[in-house]
């Protein structure tokens, strides 16, 4: 065993094998508690990822429920878009979703798409068709609706 590199060490540090050792002691603590830093960031980067592959993977499945027809899926795929939940907030696509919501006689995604028509939200501002949209969602049973669609008048 060749023990020269240890020696000259030593002796760069002043002959003092017992300050080498603390040194060297705590250099292996840095280097353990940046390991265990990296270990403890890849765990929750590792858990972020598997949770937005199945938020992402539920919006997949929202999106193919709502063409083949389930309502509540085009709410749910518009609340997403409304909102940014699992994709790219896009308020244009949010009105579509809900739009068909809406036509399948789905009340909040009416009073959704009316409170959008009424401030311009991803659409241009219409009154006329927020008023209606108000008065579907009121009919549906949807009294906050019912409410705003009077608000709209005052």
């Amino acid at each position: 065993m060749n023990v020269r590199p240890l020696l000259r060490r030593v002796q760069m540090h002043g002959n003092s094998i017992e300050k080498l050792l603390v040194e060297q002691k705590a250099d292996r603590a840095s280097w353990i508690k940046l390991a265990v830093g990296g270990v403890v960031a890849a765990l929750i980067g590792g858990f972020a990822l598997i949770a937005q592959v199945a938020v992402a993977g539920d919006f997949a499945r929202a999106c193919k429920q709502c063409e083949r027809g389930i309502v509540q899926a085009c709410a749910d795929v518009g609340l997403s878009y409304s909102t940014g939940a699992a994709i790219r907030q896009d308020k244009a696509a949010a009105f579509r979703y809900w739009s068909l919501a809406c036509d399948r006689d789905h009340a909040e995604s009416c009073r959704d798409i009316a409170f959008q028509l009424e401030l311009g939200i991803g659409v241009p501002k219409d009154r006329e068709q927020a008023k209606a949209k108000y008065e579907k969602a009121c009919r549906l049973g949807f009294a906050k609706a019912c409410d705003e669609r009077k608000e709209l008048d005052e």
